[in-house]
């Protein structure tokens, strides 16, 4: 048979959809993903492709190159993506991260402290965290050949993925998902991940930390997803927050800090989504976090 439409899932059972250029005798492998419409019926004219534009930047601090049709909508990304080795480890030699405003960037979209760059000569290299949970970069040329205890390495990925529609990507921060194949061993429960909109991931949010974490998000949560639906083409998309938190100094005080507390700080405040979800409550001294 046909396969049904290849645009709601390419596999089925033992069975996978493919295509083959007009002619050729030979399949085009397998495809994961798939979307451009099929045709109404044998003989019918092709329905057209997105009149593409060439790469663009989406305006986010987030190093993200993507491929747009005419009407602005993604249809892939190229992402450079962050994640934090255990102690005394280091990174692969390709996903050293050699700047100072990379390792700043690296702090930032996984929601950790940023403390400074400092020349460390015969340390632990590069952009590191510490045991006192801040990020550093080591700037010195002499770097220690082997990774010190009590340190842990801050790394980069470039990760290419291709969306399997042409939906916009989402501009709010948080941890969004999508199922094109709608779901389909969870049928009958009252709330699915869609296949026509992206939907935030408010439970991978407040349980995983999935709005703060990028690895939880597009990792994790798109396993979980896959795993839970019965599918194996969840979509998820991570937008990191960024405002910045501000210490304003109360009179008579060391450091702000809101009503319930002295550990809810500034630097409290300015981890992952914390200042979009909570900077405009439990004011203090006359301030809020926000």
């Amino acid at each position: 048979g046909s396969g049904g439409n290849p645009i709601y899932g390419t596999e089925k059972g033992g069975s996978h959809w493919s295509c083959r250029l007009a002619g050729g005798p030979e399949p085009n492998s397998r495809h994961s993903s798939w979307s451009l419409a099929r045709c109404s019926g044998e003989g019918s004219v092709a329905p057209a492709s997105p009149s593409l534009q060439g790469a663009i930047n989406i305006p986010v601090n987030d190093g993200i190159v993507s491929l747009s049709t005419s009407a602005g909508q993604v249809l892939r990304f190229v992402q450079e993506t962050y994640y934090r080795t255990g102690t005394a480890e280091y990174c692969q030699p390709s996903e050293n991260i050699v700047s100072e405003s990379s390792c700043r960037m690296a702090a930032q979209q996984l929601g950790l402290r940023w403390a400074m760059a400092w020349s460390g000569r015969g340390r632990h290299g590069w952009c590191l965290f510490s045991n006192n949970n801040a990020v550093w970069f080591n700037q010195a040329e002499e770097r220690s050949s082997h990774p010190e205890i009590g340190y842990a390495s801050i790394c980069s990925q470039t990760v290419t993925r291709r969306l399997s529609s042409t939906l916009a990507v989402p501009g709010t921060p948080g941890c969004w998902v999508r199922s094109p194949s709608e779901c389909p061993r969870q049928s009958a429960a009252s709330w699915v991940p869609s296949s026509s909109r992206w939907i935030e991931d408010v439970y991978g949010e407040e349980n995983f930390y999935a709005g703060e974490d990028r690895s939880v998000c597009e990792g994790r949560r798109r396993q979980d997803y896959n795993s839970w639906c019965g599918s194996s083409d969840t979509e998820t998309y991570f937008v990191p927050v960024t405002q910045d938190c501000a210490d304003i100094l109360p009179s008579g005080q060391n450091k702000w800090y809101d009503s319930a507390g002295s550990t809810y700080d500034c630097n409290w405040y300015s981890s992952g989504l914390r200042c979009l979800k909570y900077g405009d409550t439990h004011a203090n001294f006359g301030n809020t976090a926000n």
